[in-house]
């Protein structure tokens, strides 16, 4: 095998994965879940669960109920 063959295809190789690392933008998770009324994330809750209601998951019980957010 030619040796400057092979730098120059691992070169262009590298060179396309530094571009992929940097344009990759951070995706939200399955888990990561938010407020079906005020869009808060479940990490800011005051309960991890949250309230379930007409198969939604709410915050807290007044953005369940529809009165208003009590977080």
């Amino acid at each position: 095998m030619n040796p400057s063959a092979h730098s120059n295809s691992s070169d262009r190789g590298g060179k396309s994965m530094d571009k992929q690392a940097k344009t990759k933008k951070p995706t939200q998770t399955a888990t990561e879940q938010t407020c079906a009324n005020c869009g808060m994330q479940q990490d800011e809750w005051r309960t991890t669960q949250g309230f379930k209601q007409d198969g939604e998951t709410f915050c807290c019980e007044g953005c369940a109920s529809g009165t208003g957010c009590t977080c």
